[in-house]
């Protein structure tokens, strides 16, 4: 958030984020997940500073396939993750605090 002193736990750092596309954030069982959406009509590319614990996985709940994000570690509870999203498209990041992987 811009001016409100507050820090954010959502930057996009590299790429176009857009008027059309949001996020959410929300800890569940321990667990941090943010919901990233797409509503435009054009695919987005860019790289989001999250603010979490653990390793990030990309759950897809359209294809509901899981996979490892690329991501850069920046403190203990940082990290920049590319995150590529279709027209249209949703995606969970959801860090599993004890740094495994969630599923294989």
């Amino acid at each position: 958030m811009k001016n409100s002193r507050i820090a954010s736990d959502f930057e996009v750092t590299a790429g176009e984020f857009g008027n059309w596309t949001h996020y959410n954030h929300r800890v569940r069982m321990g667990m941090d997940i943010f919901m990233i959406w797409n509503g435009s009509f054009e695919s987005k590319e860019f790289t989001a500073r999250l603010t979490a614990k653990g390793f990030p996985e990309i759950w897809n709940p359209t294809t509901k396939t899981i996979r490892p994000a690329i991501f850069t570690r920046i403190s203990d509870n940082q990290v920049d993750v590319k995150i590529n999203l279709n027209r249209e498209e949703s995606v969970l990041i959801v860090f599993n605090p004890n740094g495994n992987r969630l599923k294989d």
